[in-house]
């Protein structure tokens, strides 16, 4: 019996305009209130960023947020991860100087970034995922908490991984989130970890949980579980790694499968 729903949003629930049915969304978030399943959004964006997205639902829901750094459980914190302070400071010195403008830094509430110059892609992206931003003459000078660092690349750009993941610390992991975007994190951070949080509190079994994803930031969760489902738009790892392969992003798939599958 589903007691809890993960969904993804950019690639996922939301179409390639940033869109989804919000009435039916909300109509079928109400239902699965009634029937005591949490409906949670995992996410690489930030909680608020992602909140955004569901103006008067947000009390309902949670939010897995920064690929599981930090978990809010409707508007309050309930958990977050952040980054040693040194590493980044080793990490930014070995970093190339032509990185340093295509980086974005997560905190509470806001990003960080150099003040520049950037590139007109790059702000764009930069403005579409961090409505609240701070730009600062040195990274150097952050002292706040640091929870994500973002690369952020154009989406045919070849990017050197294995260049970028030979100057991580070693309890640091870097995983692609699609669409560009290079997100730095906790190694032993995921949003598998964020859903396994809550699993705890909640006393809710792997088998009792579904997820939906598209891109490599979805992995680990969508692996461990067995009612997971990749979208016919995401990459072929998270295809081979889901029990499941549903429609699109633009034909509103989740919502479709989640109906379906309550017989709602």
């Amino acid at each position: 019996m589903v007691k809890m729903i993960a969904i993804d949003l950019d690639g996922t629930l939301l179409d390639d305009d940033k869109n989804y049915d919000k009435e039916r969304f909300y109509k079928l978030a109400a239902q699965l209130k009634e029937k005591g399943v949490r409906l949670v959004i995992a996410t690489g964006n930030q909680h608020v960023k992602a909140k955004e997205f569901f103006e008067g639902l947000t009390e309902d829901l949670i939010f897995v947020t920064d690929n599981g750094s930090t978990i809010h459980i409707g508007e309050e914190l309930f958990y977050s991860n952040t980054l040693d302070k040194k590493d980044f400071q080793t990490f930014l010195d070995q970093l190339p100087d032509s990185l340093i403008d295509r980086m974005v830094i997560s905190t509470h509430g806001y990003g960080i970034l150099s003040d520049g110059p950037h590139s007109e892609p790059f702000m764009r992206a930069a403005n579409l995922h961090y409505p609240n931003q701070k730009q600062v003459s040195d990274l150097r000078s952050i002292d706040v908490p640091i929870i994500k660092i973002t690369l952020k690349f154009e989406e045919n750009e070849e990017v050197d991984e294995k260049q970028i993941e030979s100057i991580l610390p070693e309890n640091w992991s870097m995983t692609s989130s699609g669409f560009g975007f290079y997100d730095i994190i906790s190694k032993e951070i995921s949003k598998l970890t964020g859903i396994q949080k809550l699993q705890e509190t909640f006393s809710i079994d792997t088998e009792d949980i579904m997820a939906f994803g598209d891109s490599n930031n979805d992995l680990e969760l969508l692996e461990a579980l067995p009612n997971s489902y990749a979208m016919s738009n995401g990459t072929k790892e998270v295809k081979n790694a889901s029990r499941y392969m549903i429609g699109s992003n633009n034909d509103q798939a989740v919502i479709d499968t989640i109906e379906d599958t309550f017989d709602l």
